[in-house]
């Protein structure tokens, strides 16, 4: 039997939990996720090979808005990791700061979200402080509606680290995602 987490594993799926509120409406949320917006576009993949799939050649602007308007209302925007409280880029480039703003614009008008994938927490403490000087800083540039974060099953010790993050997020009326 199919347990709803691995069918939402399965599809590549992102749930979030936003603020609390009263609204009917505020139910599951689902985020198309790219691991490394800005630099490294997704493309088809075939089990025959790489023969089997059209090369891909398209603008990150065209893929945004042709996601957008196939109904694709919120994104999970990977590349950035925290580390030691801060969020910091993770192994590429900084997103770009206009291709994000025209993104954002565009999930605001379809009334979607965007979170920041900040990757595994393996950090042993967490100093609330420059975490929220870290992230107003990040939101102040890229303005996310919130995170995701994931607990590394080799370090279950940092779940009670990982649960302040968390409530530092949520504190901060922002949309907090676990995985």
């Amino acid at each position: 039997m199919l347990t709803a987490s691995f069918i939402v594993s399965l599809l590549g799926l992102v749930i979030s939990q936003g603020p609390p509120s009263s609204s009917a409406s505020h139910g599951l949320e689902l985020y198309k996720e790219i691991s490394y917006p800005w630099d490294r576009l997704e493309e088809p993949r075939s089990i025959k090979g790489g023969e089997a799939c059209p090369v891909t050649q398209y603008t990150w602007d065209f893929y945004f808005k042709y996601l957008i308007e196939n109904g694709v209302r919120s994104f999970l925007l990977g590349g950035y990791a925290m580390v030691q409280s801060m969020i910091l880029p993770r192994y590429y480039p900084p997103w770009d700061k206009a291709g994000f703003k025209a993104l954002k614009e565009q999930v605001e008008a379809k009334g979607g979200k965007i979170l920041a994938d900040l990757g595994m927490y393996e950090d042993r403490t967490f100093d609330k402080r420059a975490f929220l000087e870290s992230v107003t800083k990040f939101i102040k540039v890229y303005p996310v509606d919130g995170f995701r974060l994931g607990l590394n099953p080799a370090y279950p010790d940092r779940a009670e680290s990982l649960r302040e993050v968390l409530e530092a997020i949520k504190e901060q009326n922002l949309h907090c995602s676990l995985w």
